[in-house]
């Protein structure tokens, strides 16, 4: 076990190791950032005064943003792909959902 042969560094390495595995298996490495919150302009603010709030994670093979908003209640408001975060460029369709109906944009 790796905690147990590199002591404090363990779980590091532990990581380390599980991250190579996936990348020799050409399964896609993907890391979510911290949630941001929006008011109603989507302006960011605190989780107490938001409207929505985002997902996102980056897809380390592709250098992409998959990216999610949803409303409060926990629903999914859009989706897309951006290819950058800061500023915010998209990279493809964007799906826009509106309780039954949904928008495409590109």
């Amino acid at each position: 076990m790796a905690s147990m042969k590199y002591g404090i560094l363990g779980p590091i390495i532990g990581k380390i190791s599980n991250l190579v595995t996936y990348i020799r298996r050409g399964v896609p490495v993907v890391r979510t950032k911290p949630t941001v919150y929006y008011d109603a302009d989507w302006k960011t603010t605190i989780k107490a005064n938001a409207s929505y709030y985002r997902i996102v994670k980056l897809v380390e093979e592709s250098k992409k943003y998959e990216v999610t908003d949803f409303y409060m209640s926990g629903k999914i408001q859009m989706t897309g792909t951006f290819s950058s975060m800061s500023p915010e460029i998209k990279d493809g369709i964007l799906m826009f959902h509106f309780g039954t109906s949904s928008r495409v944009e590109q």
